[in-house]
């Protein structure tokens, strides 16, 4: 994680600097926040995403991914604009895409690949506003939005830079996992066992929020990268946001 922001640091500064470091004071803030709230997971799994999107680039995607189908780098551009949701190329288009690090990785996004840090000044956010309820910290929200936030980073991240079928599934179905989080802490205390209220569903969903996000954290930690669409897709949360 720490060498891919730096490679954006590098990438980015201007003039350009070689071997520029992203803000450590910042990085600081972010890693120790990570871990907040009893959370032991994060730290860990925003590595395992960005060593994944390191290595989808060396091993150019998969030639076999969840579908049956290829998912090389840029797998969503070209023949290929169907496979993936609620995307523009501009950038790709008209001939932006960049190398990033020792590897050149090519960041066919490159500006909507690094904007994504921004979602992580949201995680720290989240860590230091002073006026959670307790409820929403005790229940396990506050951790689990921080956990969403922060995948929706590095996910999108991973689509911006690859265009692939696996990070747009990442940068789209995450906004809605962050979207239903929010919403069930917003209603948590309402005196209604719903399932339309509290779960956006007319019957009772299969899965509470919360394990919907550790079982996407468990897939990032632990699977291919390929493999990782299948928790997305198989969760039960509502689509819409």
């Amino acid at each position: 994680m720490k060498l891919a922001l730096d490679d954006m640091a590098e990438h980015f500064s201007s003039p350009h600097q070689a071997g520029a470091k992203f803000n450590q004071t910042f990085y600081d803030h972010f890693t120790t926040c990570l871990a907040k709230f009893g959370d032991d997971k994060l730290y860990a799994t925003q590595n395992h995403s960005w060593k994944g999107l390191h290595d989808f680039w060396l091993s150019n995607g998969t030639l076999n991914d969840t579908r049956g189908k290829p998912d090389p780098w840029g797998d969503c551009v070209g023949e290929h604009d169907g496979d993936c949701r609620h995307a523009e190329w501009m950038e790709y288009r008209e001939g932006r895409s960049a190398p990033f690090g020792g590897d050149g990785m090519l960041a066919l996004g490159p500006c909507n690949y690094a904007s994504n840090v921004a979602y992580y000044h949201t995680v720290v956010k989240v860590c230091d506003y002073p006026d959670w309820s307790e409820a929403s910290v005790a229940n396990g929200y506050v951790r689990h939005l921080k956990q969403a936030f922060a995948t929706h980073a590095s996910g999108s991240a991973f689509f911006h830079a690859s265009l692939t079928h696996v990070g747009n599934e990442f940068d789209v179905d995450m906004i809605a996992v962050v979207a239903y989080l929010g919403h069930q802490m917003l209603v948590q205390g309402l005196r209604t066992n719903s399932s339309i209220i509290h779960e956006i569903s007319l019957t009772p969903r299969n899965q509470s929020s919360f394990e919907v996000m550790e079982e996407i954290m468990a897939s990032i930690t632990n699977d291919p990268v390929p493999d990782w669409v299948t928790a997305l897709e198989h969760a039960d949360y509502p689509r819409d946001y």
